[in-house]
């Protein structure tokens, strides 16, 4: 596992034309890869709740500070007798001292704040769920809900669930360490993906053209009532197209459809698949970051590359009227926009 941005070890292909672009991206759909539009080439592939921007504005809006959850929550009793409760030794008196303890508590934290959104989006948006996730939801009624997540108990249980294992994976005993819990929600996160709430996912289509339409941003070009559509694409400035390819299925990187039982025409006409991190939890304890797909690179598990184009406005002109021509419109991949 990696933790340094391995992006000198991806291949990056450089583009000097429309048509060498739609040839190249033609040529890995070929191959089985599947396509990421991004308006700008430095821009990682970071899913958007991973991203510390969103965090932050996350934590000033969950229901408890963050000066009560260090103060009242991760130096309480509470968590100070989960310690000693499973360790030989002397009692520990201050679990700061205790090597591990502020990643295991950061992903905690971010653990309950990320689940509070997600059950909180769900509650707001009923018809947009399953009833799979509806009866997932019912269980958690009984303890408040959403609020559920904001509370000084659920941190101390999940603490002392992820002590032992978390624990023993910090002090490299990879050998009898227990499992670690992966799992960073149990509620669908394809649906939200599509409609700009954060994941900890990201978005992928099978097909090339599309990609290329979300990198040239005429997602948000406004048209008005003339053939004229207005950008505020700036000419020469360079997007990239990543390509994926999934060699094998038990890896750091996984591909994943939309929720089945949901329908979600956004995914649907953007011919649209996921990638999820099989390990999050496991990468974030190791190197105390939150994991990108660069962090992953030179795994047999999977192939990345990066195609990187510096379009002139006689370029994106082209590739407007080619998606034109080929029904890839803002009105028909977001119709409910």
């Amino acid at each position: 596992m990696r933790a340094s941005n391995n992006a000198t070890k991806m291949q990056c292909i450089e583009i000097h034309s429309p048509d060498n672009l739609i040839d190249t991206l033609i040529s890995l759909k070929k191959e089985g890869f599947v396509f990421r539009g991004q308006a700008k080439a430095s821009w990682s592939l970071t899913p958007s709740a991973f991203r510390e921007a969103i965090r932050d504005q996350r934590e000033q809006l969950f229901p408890v500070s963050k000066n009560l959850i260090i103060t009242q929550w991760i130096h309480s009793p509470e968590v100070l007798s989960c310690i000693n409760g499973q360790f030989w030794g002397p009692p520990i008196s201050n679990p700061s001292q205790l090597y591990g303890f502020s990643p295991l508590c950061k992903w905690l934290i971010f653990l309950i704040q990320y689940n509070y959104y997600r059950h909180k989006y769900s509650e707001d948006n009923p018809t947009k769920i399953s009833e799979e996730e509806k009866n997932f939801l019912d269980q958690y009624a009984a303890y408040g809900g959403k609020d559920y997540w904001a509370q000084k108990s659920t941190f101390v249980h999940f603490f002392n669930s992820y002590l032992p294992s978390l624990m023993k994976y910090i002090l490299a005993d990879r050998v009898h360490h227990q499992p670690i819990f992966e799992d960073i929600t149990g509620l669908d996160e394809t649906y939200p993906q599509h409609y700009a709430d954060p994941t900890s996912i990201l978005d992928w289509s099978y097909n090339p053209l599309i990609a290329i339409f979300f990198a040239l941003e005429l997602d948000k070009e406004i048209a008005y009532d003339s053939p004229i559509i207005f950008s505020t694409r700036l000419p020469n400035e360079p997007f990239s197209i990543y390509a994926l390819k999934i060699n094998q299925k038990q890896g750091p990187i996984q591909l994943r459809p939309k929720c089945p039982s949901i329908y979600n025409q956004r995914a649907e006409r953007q011919e649209g698949t996921f990638t999820y991190f099989s390990k999050a939890c496991s990468f974030f304890m190791t190197h105390a970051i939150f994991p990108m797909v660069e962090n992953f690179v030179g795994e047999a598990s999977f192939t990345l590359k990066k195609i990187n184009f510096s379009p002139s406005q006689k370029h994106i002109d082209h590739l407007r009227v080619l998606l034109n021509n080929v029904k890839i419109s803002r009105k028909f991949l977001l119709p409910d926009a």
